[in-house]
């Protein structure tokens, strides 16, 4: 998964979540690339 089109600083605010929520982080990981890029996408549609 390429996180080329996201700021590093929103990426840190997604990591962070997910080490608080951590069957969140787990779900993430278990995702596909594809699904991880969508995941991103609607957090930070909602949470920036």
């Amino acid at each position: 998964m390429s996180t080329e089109s996201f700021a590093e600083e929103m990426l840190a605010s997604a990591f962070d979540y997910m080490v608080q929520e951590e069957k969140v982080g787990r779900a993430f990981m278990a995702k596909a690339p594809r699904l991880r890029k969508l995941w991103l996408e609607n957090y930070f549609t909602k949470n920036m």
